[in-house]
């Protein structure tokens, strides 16, 4: 379904009075922001709603008559498919095991016997194989993969949301303390705000101490930046 004008609205006004910003406290237009908040969940959830009793109604409607109209339809007769066999092996071979005379006599179903595995052998050789030069190939192009595949990634750009942004890039720190994982995110944000967000703030030019941030020279202008930055990079939302 195409999206609602009406949050479209509200959203884009909502945007226009942030300003790009991701802390409204305290700002001029705290309270309309707020107030475009609620309005935009009370309008989502309330066609949500719509949209699924919409689709109740419809399939409780219709379900009957589906259902009158499969039971009138009539079954397709089931056709046997053609066995067409290209090999005349197998095709003999066919033949003997399914069309078996009943008064065969024991020599004659011994000589039945030695045919029938005689034509097995003949089929076993004409199977098609992988040639052993394709293997050989193959194997040494699995082995030159292994040798080229990096290692894993120490540190990789998107984190976990209950790592600390800040203490990954102290290299003072040992791998295990650097790579951390809190048991909930919200312990994580107590430790950055009582750990590194004075220290942060109190600094004239900020930057990402990640360390591929560190080798792009990323800087930042305030501490909500730096904050947007470590929520769209590297995933990890911290408290506004």
């Amino acid at each position: 379904m195409p999206p609602d004008p009406e949050t479209e609205k509200l959203d884009t006004e909502r945007a226009r009075l942030k300003g790009g910003q991701y802390r409204i406290k305290g700002s001029e237009n705290e309270d309309r922001i707020r107030e475009l908040t609620r309005l935009i969940a009370a309008k989502v959830a309330r066609r949500k709603n719509d949209i699924r009793r919409a689709y109740r109604e419809d399939y409780f409607y219709n379900r009957p008559t589906w259902d009158v109209e499969a039971n009138g339809q009539e079954e397709r007769e089931y056709i046997e498919p053609a066995i067409d066999l290209y090999i005349p092996e197998r095709a003999q071979l066919a033949e003997i095991l399914c069309n078996q005379p009943d008064n065969l006599s024991s020599t004659e179903l011994l000589e039945l016997r030695i045919l029938a595995a005689e034509l097995m052998v003949v089929l076993c050789g004409k199977r098609e194989t992988v040639k052993r030069n394709r293997i050989q190939r193959r194997a040494r192009a699995d082995v030159k993969v292994k040798e080229e595949s990096p290692g894993p990634d120490l540190f990789p750009l998107l984190m976990d949301r209950k790592q600390c942004p800040h203490c990954i890039g102290d290299e003072t720190l040992s791998f295990e303390e650097r790579t951390f994982k809190y048991c909930r995110p919200a312990v994580m944000y107590d430790h950055f705000d009582r750990k590194h967000t004075q220290q942060l703030g109190s600094v004239k030019q900020m930057s990402c101490n990640h360390p591929k941030c560190r080798e792009e020279a990323l800087e930042f202008k305030h501490l909500n930046h730096f904050k947007n930055h470590v929520e769209q990079v590297h995933g990890v939302k911290l408290r506004a």
